[in-house]
């Protein structure tokens, strides 16, 4: 059949298509009248077959130029864009061409030499087929052109493989976004082609193997990088290395993915998987879990140690979920309450029922609010619990970081027991000491009534007998008041010390100059009127201070005190009076007094650690065992010295 091609600029051509028109629409409409009975379908194809025909039979009785298309070339039938060529101008076309041709006919494209494609004819030493890329309506098109040379022009054919370009191109870019981010792995990864040659590593690997990059980059095969790193001690130690690389390579015939483990002779435990890919060749990432062993196996050390911990605890050991569930009980837990059966996964609730018995369920009533609570009211508390076979257990709860409460119960019974017996005896010795201050207070009383009666008659008796004049009798009396008043003294250093022993001792700190300080002294020392011969205070400088700050009630007693005990050993019986000379000395942290008794030598040198010496007095002694508290309680020193029968004794300085 031959193809004919109408040229529409043509008038008298344009006029003849135009009436052939009004003539097929003539025969429509009459055959639409003549209601012809032929089903629709039919009616549609006969009239399509009548108007071609027409039309064809019409066009070929036309008198006008026309442009028969020979098959020279062989082009036509072709599903490719195909175009002739000669001497770089196109000489034929098919229809596929013409269709990307919109502006243009065919004529017009034969006369204009308008090519789609650039032409290459004069072009030396390209090899096709070529990609040849073309902006068509405004979209690049991608081509894949082929050439045929032959003796006096060129047929070209060319196929549109822009889809098939855009998905390489995205493919690319994805592999190139793959290979970016394997190299930002931080596990070693290398892959290998079919021919076991290396085609891609990350930076990783090359860490890993230790090799350089540019040999890397050579793309060495897998087998001589095996034999690198055994060399470096990179893989495991092997008795056969033949026979294991051997199996290593076996992969590029097995396509089955694998998974080894290297435990390397430095201690590293590397996990290798091996993945056969897709277009030949296989993939090898290698993880280091060295780490990751290590610490399972110390959190496996530490648990078995912790476990083994809590199984021998003293303690009961009792661990509660946020579900009120127990997680976790030790053995002291049920030999506490007689547990037989293991109570993990079992609610709070049921857990009490099985732990009251006979008990009243009120004393778990705290336990339970606390772990039923949420875990922003839950809390640490405490408290007791006596259960039925009269023991005495402690309870503690304490909040973990994951919301859980563990429970810790503690067997007291014994120390309950003790306490409360060292309870009863503090009780009984409170009690003692109660009766004792009682007795005291009453045999105060009772001693010094008569004491006072036996002083005040005595007195009596010595000032009539001394108007009568009868010397005898006077001396008798003095001797009695003598003894009256050494007994009323001795009776005051028992109620003294008991004041001490109880610790109930009053001070009464006052700003005094010395001269009244060294009054109260004085006082002190005329309580010894029962002695032969009596002391008195003579003042000497004082230095750095006019005023001192001191207690006016025990330490005088104290200086007393100490002149009496050096009494003992120095006998002033030729003496009616004793004269005490004192230096009142300011130092830094304390008060000095300096003591002198006459002009006589005191053999021996004595500290207060010698207070209690028998060659100064007896042990237990009364009035050492006074001073001695005294100075304990005021931290203060005594010092006795051989020079002139000082005596030194030093007091920390208070302040008001």
């Amino acid at each position: 059949m031959e193809n004919i091609l109408i040229y529409l600029n043509d008038s008298k051509n344009l006029v003849y298509l135009i009436s052939l028109s009004i003539l097929i629409a003539i025969m429509i409409i009459i055959s639409k009248k003549n209601e012809l009975k032929f089903s629709v379908a039919y009616t549609k194809n006969i009239q399509k077959y009548l108007n071609l025909n027409i039309a064809r039979n019409y066009l070929i009785r036309l008198k006008f130029k026309k442009i028969k298309l020979t098959n020279k070339y062989q082009i036509h039938k072709s599903n490719e864009i195909c175009w002739v060529t000669e001497n770089n101008k196109i000489v034929e076309i098919n229809s596929n061409y013409l269709e990307l041709c919109n502006e243009y006919n065919f004529q017009e494209v034969i006369d204009n030499n308008f090519q789609l494609i650039p032409i290459r004819d004069n072009e030396t030493g390209l090899l096709y087929p070529q990609k040849e890329k073309v902006v068509i309506d405004g979209k690049q098109h991608v081509f894949k052109v082929n050439k045929i040379c032959k003796k006096n022009s060129n047929i070209y054919s060319a196929l549109d493989i822009t889809n098939e370009e855009n998905h390489e191109e995205i493919l690319n870019k994805q592999n190139e976004t793959n290979l970016h981010l394997m190299n930002q792995l931080t596990d070693p990864v290398a892959i290998y082609a079919q021919d076991g040659s290396l085609v891609f590593f990350n930076m990783a690997f090359k860490k890993f193997a230790s090799m350089d990059e540019e040999y890397l980059k050579e793309k060495p095969n897998e087998s001589d990088i095996l034999d690198t790193m055994r060399y470096k001690d990179l893989i495991p130690t092997q008795i056969n290395f033949s026979e294991w690389k051997k199996k290593q390579l076996n992969i590029y015939k097995t396509l089955n993915n694998r998974e080894q483990w290297w435990y390397l002779p430095d201690g590293r435990a590397i996990r290798v998987l091996s993945q056969p890919n897709p277009l030949g060749g296989v993939t090898h990432i290698f993880e280091n879990h060295t780490d990751r062993l290590a610490l399972e196996n110390e959190t496996r050390l530490l648990s078995s140690i912790q476990e083994q911990t809590i199984d021998n605890l003293s303690e009961g050991i009792a661990l509660f979920g946020t579900d009120g569930r127990v997680k976790l009980t030790n053995p002291k837990f049920n030999e506490l309450w007689n547990m037989k059966l293991n109570m993990d996964g079992v609610h709070i609730e049921h857990l009490i029922d099985a732990l009251a018995n006979d008990i009243n369920k009120n004393l778990f009533d705290e336990i339970y609010t606390n772990i039923v609570s949420t875990g922003i009211t839950r809390r640490d508390h405490s408290g007791t619990i006596n259960n039925n076979n009269d023991k005495t257990i402690y309870y503690k709860s304490s909040i973990l970081p994951d919301g859980s409460i563990l429970y810790t119960f503690t067997d007291i019974t014994d120390s309950f027991k003790i306490e409360e017996a060292l309870k009863e005896k503090n009780e009984a010795l409170i009690q003692a000491d109660k009766i004792k201050t009682i007795f005291m207070n009453n045999i105060s009383y009772e001693l010094r009534a008569p004491l006072q009666n036996i002083i005040g008659f005595s007195e009596l008796l010595e000032d009539r007998i001394s108007k009568e004049a009868k010397k005898g009798s006077s001396e008798y009396i003095y001797n009695i008041k003598k003894s009256g008043n050494e007994l009323r003294y001795q009776i005051n250093q028992i109620l003294e010390i008991t004041s001490l022993e109880s610790g109930k001792i009053s001070l009464k700190y006052q700003e005094i100059s010395r001269k009244k300080f060294l009054s109260l002294v004085q006082e002190e020392l005329y309580q010894l009127n029962f002695l032969d011969y009596t002391f008195k205070i003579e003042e000497r400088d004082v230095k750095n201070t006019t005023k001192i700050y001191i207690d006016t009630k025990c330490i005088p007693r104290i200086f007393a005190g100490v002149i009496k005990i050096f009494n003992k050993k120095n006998n002033f019986e030729d003496l009616k009076e004793v004269k005490v000379q004192v230096t009142v000395e300011l130092e830094k942290k304390s008060h000095k007094f300096v003591f002198n008794l006459q002009d006589e030598l005191i053999e021996n040198e004595y500290s207060l650690e010698d207070i209690n010496d028998e060659y100064i007095y007896s042990r237990g002694d009364i009035e050492s065992t006074i001073i001695q508290k005294y100075i304990e309680y005021f931290n203060g020193e005594i010092e006795i010295h051989k020079q002139y029968n000082r005596i030194v004794v030093k007091l920390p300085k208070k302040y008001k």
